[in-house]
């Protein structure tokens, strides 16, 4: 500090731009032995151009430098080197235009005195209120998008769920008319309608399942910001969907029940040749072959599935067996004693009964025909509506 203060007190002291008497003055170089730095720190024969150099900075600054008074306190060279009774090269002289300039605070002078000073903290301030501004405005797109989302989610997923019914709707009806029309043109009658109307009907109950599984799934979700009305709005289409789906699959049970008693009619009572005479080995082998194929028709029938609509025609089957067992017995009898008047009798009786039977079942058959395809386009009129 003391070091500082009396330097700084050498410095108050200095003149300012006093003039070095020419006692003073270093003796001018050779001009072999001239440098630059020489001239320009005063040395021998430039002093007098180190002075016009002064003189022109000096006018320059005058009409730049906002504050002359200040500048014009600075120590000069010629000041500093006099006191020093002359340096004894140009380090001296450097080291001591330092040495007295060191106090000097012309930092603060290079800079305009309006300049608005930002502070550290004024800095931190700004800064956090970028960082708040830009996260306040990223919260806003994010919470946007967000809410966007969720109200778009219930409608797409609607959209999505109806296309969903449109298509199961269409791939039911499309099969519903291949059905119709093989029913219609008595396809449980003949053996080839028979496999033409089970080969439809196998599409048929495909396509009624698949709808079916799709009208008991859920409804989609509905999330808390999301809009409902789409999704609720599906509630009609599904609820038409399980309806025809489920009567599908009731019509297609009930012809794949008298397909069932068709075929069933079709292998029923496969007897042998029924001749009117035959000789004794002839006899036993005919009378095995008629209790073979009975049995297997009373096996048969008895798997028939237990459709109200049959009811009558099972009570009557039942019955037939019943007869043709006990004709079967005086068929062979007749054989045995050889009365071919009786046995051609019984086998008139026979025949007749198995006809009999046969007759019976196209009256529920005449049932289903009528039924199904008045039920088929019921279906056909709720699936359109999809």
């Amino acid at each position: 500090m003391a070091a500082e203060g009396s330097r700084s007190a050498a410095a108050g002291s200095t003149p300012a731009f006093s003039e070095v008497p020419e006692t003073h003055l270093l003796p001018a170089a050779p001009s072999s032995e001239g440098s630059p730095l020489a001239s320009l720190l005063g040395f021998g024969e430039v002093e007098t151009s180190f002075d016009n150099r002064q003189t022109e900075r000096t006018e320059s600054l005058e009409q730049t430098t906002p504050d002359d008074e200040y500048w014009n306190q600075l120590p000069s060279l010629s000041s500093v080197t006099a006191e020093m009774n002359g340096p004894r090269n140009v380090g001296d002289a450097v080291k001591a235009m330092w040495d007295a300039t060191s106090e000097w605070d012309m930092d603060s002078k290079l800079l305009p005195d309006d300049l608005p000073e930002v502070g550290t903290k004024d800095r931190r301030g700004l800064w956090r209120m970028l960082l708040i501004g830009a996260g306040l405005a990223i919260m806003v797109t994010l919470i946007g998008a967000s809410y966007k989302t969720l109200t778009d989610m219930p409608v797409q997923a609607a959209a999505a769920r109806e296309a969903q019914y449109t298509r199961s709707a269409q791939e039911l009806f499309d099969t519903l008319g291949p059905v119709a029309n093989s029913v219609y043109t008595d396809g449980l009658s003949s053996d080839a309608g028979l496999s033409s109307l089970t080969s439809h009907l196998s599409d048929l109950d495909i396509a009624a399942r698949r709808s079916a599984s799709l009208a008991a799934e859920p409804l989609p979700s509905t999330p808390i910001l999301g809009m409902t009305a789409d999704i609720n709005a599906l509630a009609g289409p599904r609820d038409l969907l399980a309806s025809g789906s489920a009567q599908a699959l009731s019509i297609g049970q009930q012809i794949g029940d008298a397909i069932a008693y068709s075929l069933t009619m079709s292998l029923a009572f496969n007897l042998p040749e029924l001749p009117e005479q035959a000789p004794p080995g002839q006899v036993d082998e005919i009378a095995l072959q008629l209790s073979t194929s009975i049995a297997e028709t009373s096996l048969l029938l008895a798997r028939l599935p237990d459709d109200p609509v049959f009811e009558g025609f099972r009570q009557k089957a039942t019955e037939t067996v019943a007869s043709v067992e006990q004709i079967q017995a005086e068929y062979i009898s007749a054989l045995r004693s050889g009365d071919a008047t009786r046995a051609a009798d019984v086998r008139n009786r026979l025949g007749g009964a198995i006809s009999g039977l046969r007759e019976e079942l196209h009256v529920p058959m005449g049932e289903i025909k009528t039924w199904a395809v008045s039920r088929l386009d019921q279906v056909a009129a709720i699936v359109t509506q999809l």
